[in-house]
C-alpha cells in the first residue's frame, strides 16, 4: 500500500502501489493511479500480470454519477479455422494464446477517463523494467515450476536465470526489452503494441 495526501493505492507489489500514488501526487485521478499500478504490475508481478494478458475494469464516474464496465476479454485471431484445431490443446507458446487485451484496455481507460498523458503514467513501469526489482519468493517458485518451458526461450533464460539457475528471491530482475516496449507505448501510444 502506498499513501499520498491525495489518496491511497493498494497493489500486489510495492512498486505498483507507489506508481499509483505518484500519479495522484502528480494531479492525476483514480484512473491514472489504477492504470499506472496495472502497467507496473506487468513488470513487477510477471507471474500474474503483463502486457500479454487480458484486463477488465469497473469505473465509477462521480460526474455524471455513472458506472462503467470495460470488458477486455481476449479474442482468438479472426482468421482462425476451427476445423483445423489440434486434437490436443496447446498450453505453451504463442499458438496457445489469444489476442492480448491489456494494452488496449488500459490505454482506453487512460485515454477516455484519465487526466494525465499515457507517457507520464508509464514512467514508473519503464523505470522498474529498466532498473529492475527484487525477485520475490513467489516469483522464484514460479520460475522453478515453469523452468522446463522457460529454458526453451533464450530471452527467458537471459532474464529469469543466472548461471543456469532460476533467479533467487532478492536477486534483481532487469527487463530491458520490456522497458523498450513500454517506452515505445509512451512515445507512440498504446496502439503501437498491436
Amino acid at each position: 500500500t502506498a499513501r499520498s495526501p491525495y489518496g491511497m493505492v493498494s497493489a500486489a507489489t510495492r512498486q505498483a502501489a507507489e506508481a499509483g500514488a505518484r500519479m495522484l501526487e502528480s494531479g492525476g485521478n483514480a484512473v491514472d493511479a489504477a492504470v499506472a499500478a496495472a502497467f507496473c504490475l506487468g513488470v513487477t508481478e510477471p507471474q500474474a500480470s503483463g502486457l500479454g494478458g487480458q484486463t477488465m475494469a469497473l469505473v465509477y464516474l462521480a460526474e455524471p454519477r455513472k458506472s462503467l464496465a470495460i470488458d477486455g476479454s481476449s479474442r482468438a485471431p479472426f482468421a482462425i479455422n476451427t476445423m483445423r484445431l489440434p486434437d490436443k490443446p496447446r498450453t505453451v507458446g504463442m499458438k496457445s494464446t489469444t489476442l492480448p487485451s491489456t494494452p488496449a484496455t488500459l490505454g482506453y481507460l487512460q485515454q477516455h477517463f484519465g487526466q494525465l498523458k499515457l507517457a507520464e503514467v508509464l514512467q514508473p513501469s519503464i523505470q522498474a523494467a529498466a532498473d529492475g526489482f527484487e525477485v520475490t519468493a513467489l516469483l522464484h517458485r514460479m520460475i522453478r515450476r515453469e523452468m522446463e518451458n522457460l529454458l526453451k526461450d533464450p530471452l527467458a533464460v537471459r532474464r529469469f536465470f543466472s548461471d543456469g539457475k532460476p533467479l533467487a528471491a532478492r536477486e534483481r530482475l532487469v527487463q530491458p526489452e520490456l522497458a523498450e516496449c513500454l517506452r515505445r507505448l509512451a512515445e507512440e501510444g498504446w496502439e503501437a503494441f498491436y
